[in-house]
């Protein structure tokens, strides 16, 4: 196999870090330095520079897709990192739920993919398995695409969660890890029995029931926001109502001087007028 077929297979698997890096973009959009668009070109264009320099290094030393694809999300991460105002928890947490997406979607293309690979050896798949991979992560993208444009930045903003990001980042965390864990190395192992059919089914019913979870925890936030917005609202009223209370009994005090001043005056008067 020459230089250039094994660069073709290594940069279809590295691709993948493009997809991270517009899954992570979405959430964080309003918080890049840069415009909208300026940033989203730069990050990609960034991830695709990664992708091609972590190809030629494949090419060079053989090594496993899954732990070069794993790798290379770190000097990612960096750029994210650099471009971003938001908080490193918050940056982290976006992150390592995009490239959780990715392994998801890697786990994915390789099992679809296992029939095409049963001659293959090497720690690198084929250029066509790449294509499935970046398709799973397209697929994925687009059902996630509310959550990552809507949900996930309504409660990286909703004060009254009150989340601790620290330990919320653990769950994409773990969660990537065990998808980089699951990733096939060989089409063999996938094709024995039913492993293959098993594992797509598992894989399906956690992707439904991560987004199920993650569903809960907006619907969460939106019930807990509404509530301390109709707290501050209540609390706003009484404070007006007792402001008019207070204002009202200034008024019928005044009330009552002025009728008091009034007649005064008139007994003033009646006596000036009788020359007392």
């Amino acid at each position: 196999m020459t230089s250039g077929e094994l660069f073709l297979k290594y940069s279809m698997i590295m691709l993948l870090l493009v997809p991270t890096a517009l899954f992570s973009f979405l959430p964080l959009k309003d918080s890049f330095k840069q415009s909208t668009r300026n940033s989203l070109v730069l990050f990609c264009g960034s991830a695709v520079a990664l992708a091609l320099l972590i190809s030629f290094v494949g090419t060079k030393t053989l090594a496993s897709d899954r732990i070069l694809l794993a790798l290379g999300h770190l000097p990612l991460f960096g750029v994210y990192y650099m471009l971003t105002n938001e908080r490193l928890v918050r940056k982290l947490f976006c992150f390592l739920i995009s490239a959780m997406l990715v392994g998801n979607a890697l786990v994915f293309g390789k099992l679809i993919s296992a029939p095409f690979e049963m001659e293959n050896y090497r720690p690198i798949i084929g250029a066509l398995s790449g294509g499935f991979c970046l398709a799973a992560a397209l697929v994925i993208g687009i059902i996630y695409w509310k959550t990552l444009t809507v949900k996930l930045p309504y409660l990286l903003s909703a004060d009254a969660l009150d989340m601790n990001w620290r330990f919320a980042v653990l769950v994409p965390l773990l969660i990537t890890l065990l998808f980089y864990w699951l990733t096939p190395r060989s089409a063999a192992v996938v094709m024995t029995g039913r492993v293959r059919v098993t594992s797509l089914a598992f894989l399906g019913v956690g992707t439904i029931a991560f987004l199920t979870v993650f569903q809960g925890f907006w619907r969460i936030a939106v019930n807990l926001t509404e509530n301390a917005r109709l707290k501050a609202d209540n609390e706003l009223m009484e404070m007006e109502s007792k402001r008019f209370e207070e204002l009202r009994s200034y008024m019928n005090d005044t009330r009552a001087l002025r009728h008091d001043f009034r007649q005064h005056l008139l007994v003033m008067d009646q006596y000036t007028n009788s020359g007392e």
